[in-house]
């Protein structure tokens, strides 16, 4: 298993949040320890964030290190973009988002699985 400390010297980048194996994340509901090491860029906003431009700047961020991260995947590592979008009736963007080109290439290029869960609050 890659420690993070590894992923950090490759990639050379400080990452947002960390979880280590064993550790319960912090926010976490059902407080279950981490069965892996996890890494990870976030971007986040409020109800006026726009997904698309959040998810443009995360590609920004790694752009640089794409054949790193790639070299991760190739590796065995797990890369995932994940979309965590929470929708109510006063939201001024609305549900759902888009992706650009270069976006999809990115996520192509480094092997990454996408994920979005999106939560009606009310």
């Amino acid at each position: 298993m890659i420690e993070i400390a590894q992923i950090t010297s490759l990639l050379g980048i400080d990452p947002d949040r960390t979880v280590a194996v064993g550790q319960v994340p912090s926010g976490s509901v059902l407080r279950k320890p981490a069965s892996r090491n996890t890494w990870q860029i976030i971007e986040s906003g409020d109800d006026s964030a726009d997904v698309d431009e959040m998810l443009r700047r995360i590609c920004g961020r790694l752009g640089p290190v794409r054949e790193e991260i790639r070299s991760l995947r190739n590796a065995g590592c797990e890369v995932m973009v994940s979309v965590i979008q929470y929708l109510a009736a006063a939201d001024r963007t609305g549900p759902g988002f888009s992706m650009d080109s270069a976006t999809l290439e990115f996520i192509s290029f480094v092997g990454a699985e996408l994920d979005v869960d999106q939560y009606v609050i009310e």
